[in-house]
């Protein structure tokens, strides 16, 4: 073996030797999100932003009155309860309908997904009329329960992995070279 080839051996396992040992080679945690629900699955990336969310609609009849999220709607509730007999005592008459979802919506770099994991359907009728403080009742315990269970159901439904664009080799080179 001659001198060059032998100073570019040394230089190449010298330089191999200082990268392994800075731990440059050190596998990282996988940050790319896939959310899998009922319907299949979805791709979203690295997430960059994970939140509860909740939307609501009351309905008379089929008609649409208000809808968004749970704030919104319990808003509206209130001030038209108290154009009534107020929260405590307003009962909400035949043919009224709360449709509401809450559950996790995330921001990735490839798509936004939301997951309903609570949702709520009650309507009134003349034999169970609902009261409106029942209502409200009603769509607080279901943004509660969303939050207690965002944790276990965001577990559930992401599993995390290498991007499938992503070379092994040559993102562990990219990245020591940044470093």
């Amino acid at each position: 073996m001659n001198g060059p080839v032998a100073s570019i051996i040394v230089s190449l396992i010298l330089t191999l030797g200082f990268l392994f040992g800075t731990g440059s080679f050190k596998s990282t945690p996988p940050t790319y999100a896939t959310v899998n629900f009922d319907g299949g699955y979805q791709k979203i990336g690295v997430i960059s932003r994970e939140e509860i969310f909740t939307e609501a609609r009351v309905e008379i009849n089929g008609e649409r009155i208000v809808n968004g999220d749970f704030a919104t709607v319990i808003a509206w509730i209130q001030r038209s309860a108290r154009e009534s007999d107020g929260v405590d005592k307003a009962t909400w008459k035949e043919g009224v309908r709360l449709v509401a979802s809450a559950g996790i919506r995330w921001t990735g770099s490839e798509s936004n997904f939301k997951l309903a994991t609570e949702n709520l359907d009650i309507k009134s009728t003349s034999q169970t009329p609902i009261r409106v403080s029942e209502a409200i009742e009603k769509l607080n315990a279901v943004e509660r329960q969303a939050k207690a269970e965002r944790l276990e159901s965001s577990k559930q439904a992401l599993v995390f992995s290498s991007a499938p664009t992503e070379s092994f080799l040559i993102s562990k080179i990219l990245a020591a070279i940044q470093k």
